[in-house]
């Protein structure tokens, strides 16, 4: 599913805060990716792919990575 947004007290867009266990019980930060889904055929054709998984992989360690720069100041 794709994230819920509310608006803030300052009228800021902000993500709702989530109603899955993982997310909610975690004691650190924790995200929680969809990828694709196997029951989409075009989905799947790209997730059995591994050169679509490697770029998957770069793009998600360089998200990380920009977060942390611009996070953990």
């Amino acid at each position: 599913p794709r994230p819920s947004y509310r608006q803030d007290e300052q009228g800021e867009l902000v993500i709702a805060e989530s109603q899955i266990y993982v997310l909610r019980h975690a004691t650190v930060w924790a995200a929680l990716l969809e990828i694709g889904f196997l029951s989409n055929y075009e989905e799947e054709k790209l997730l059995v792919s591994s050169e679509f998984r490697s770029l998957v992989v770069k793009g998600i360690a360089n998200g990380i990575e920009k977060w942390g720069r611009e996070y953990l100041k």
